[in-house]
């Protein structure tokens, strides 16, 4: 079984500190849960009324994350490491709606697993809907958040208990859940010394598997960075999945000039047949197979990471290669050169195509260009959401042929 890494944490709308955890823990963390997100100025974007551009409001996206926001501004926010994209992340807006809460979910072996982010204010506004929702909640593979209440439940020192604490334990009680970071560890330390530390941030998880050990919380106050709030670590186990890339043959590489050569030769021995519909068809069999057999020969399967660069080629991976080995002043200035020149061709070249195609300079830069709209929304179809591609197949035939089969009335020719 693969454990799917889950952190969760109040940033105090500071931009600094989700850029902090965002380039922190690309390689350590699937899903980030992100309590009181900035929401501010972000970019200039192109516009055809302002010289400057227009000013984009939003919080921060990372090349290595997929953002997922119910609304902009909010008071929750996630993001997914897109080496898990295989798994279709999606927001489930359909069944929690909120400005303070975040529902989500990943298909993993068939199986739709639900993971729930919150940010509960001093008036429990988020307790409160999930009490008048808790009905048409799905099972819950996870809530973690920021709930501001006080308990000695979680907080053994706690100076008082706060009203709906009780509430809350009987509500994730309720649906099967347990509290997962029961050791008591302050995860909420004051920028004031003179305050003391305290425990507002929980980790609600399946009870069988809290009582069977399988939720493991990490709190790391001391590495919380700007944030008063401390990070907190759940690793989960939810199944099998490996992300797997069809095979390629990198552009102008070794390997192109093997396959094409490999592919001349096969084809050129192929005997042509055309006197029937029988030689034709054998004819572009031995096409298809001698190119197949170039393919299969010279095409690999690449390995992305979140670093991965566009712009790296073979000579860049052998000067890294040389200096790696020599560690000298001489290997690391050809290592740079290298770099410099990778990327002066590959961005040449991209700007010669957008040229060649009518576009501005501009054009090939994404920064300037207003952001995507998002497709992580849940496709729902007369109330149930759209988990396999056969439900979605079934979805979009019944919608755009449901008058396939009626009959026609010509009578207004």
């Amino acid at each position: 079984m693969r454990k799917l890494r889950i952190v969760s944490q109040n940033v105090n709308h500071t931009p600094s500190q989700s850029h902090f955890i965002l380039e922190s823990l690309v390689g350590q963390c699937d899903i980030l849960l992100v309590q009181e997100p900035y929401y501010g100025p972000i970019k200039a974007v192109v516009s055809n009324s302002q010289p400057r551009g227009e000013t984009l409001i939003g919080t921060q996206i990372h090349p290595a994350w997929l953002l997922l926001e119910t609304r902009s501004p909010a008071r929750v926010c996630a993001y997914v490491n897109r080496e898990l994209l295989d798994l279709r992340p999606q927001l489930c807006a359909h069944v929690v709606d909120h400005r303070d809460m975040l529902l989500m979910s990943l298909t993993v072996d068939r199986q739709v697993h639900y993971y729930l982010n919150v940010y509960n204010d001093e008036r429990s506004t988020a307790l409160q809907w999930l009490q008048d929702h808790a009905a048409d909640l799905p099972p819950l593979d996870l809530i973690a958040g920021d709930f501001n209440l006080h308990s000695t439940a979680w907080e053994p020192d706690a100076p008082h208990e706060s009203p709906r604490a009780v509430d809350l334990v009987n509500l994730m009680s309720g649906i099967g859940l347990s509290l997962a970071n029961v050791d008591g560890a302050p995860t909420h330390r004051p920028h004031n010394v003179a305050l003391r530390s305290t425990v507002p941030d929980l980790v609600f998880a399946p009870s069988d598997r809290v009582a069977n050990g399988e939720v493991c919380v990490n709190v790391d106050l001391d590495g919380r960075g700007l944030s008063d709030h401390a990070i907190l670590s759940t690793a989960l186990e939810v199944g099998w999945w490996a992300k797997s890339l069809p095979p390629t043959i990198k552009r102008k590489s070794e390997a192109e000039r093997e396959f094409i050569k490999d592919l001349l030769d096969g084809v050129a021995k192929v005997q042509v047949e055309l006197g029937t519909s029988e030689d034709v068809q054998r004819t572009c069999n031995a096409v298809l197979a001698a190119a197949r057999a170039a393919w299969d020969a010279h095409a690999v399967a690449p390995w992305v990471s979140s670093r991965s660069k566009r712009w790296w080629n073979d000579e860049c991976t052998r000067v890294l290669t040389a200096f790696r080995y020599h560690r000298s002043a001489e290997t690391r200035r050809i290592f740079k050169r290298a770099v410099k020149a990778a990327k002066a061709e590959y961005f040449e070249e991209r700007i010669a195509a957008a040229c060649e195609k009518g576009k501005r300079v501009w054009d090939v830069v994404s920064w300037t260009k207003p952001r995507s709209l998002p497709m992580y929304k849940s496709l729902v179809h007369e109330g149930r959401p759209l988990v396999e591609l056969d439900e979605l197949w079934e979805a979009v035939n019944s919608t755009y042929n449901s008058a396939a089969h009626r009959e026609v009335d010509m009578s207004f020719l």
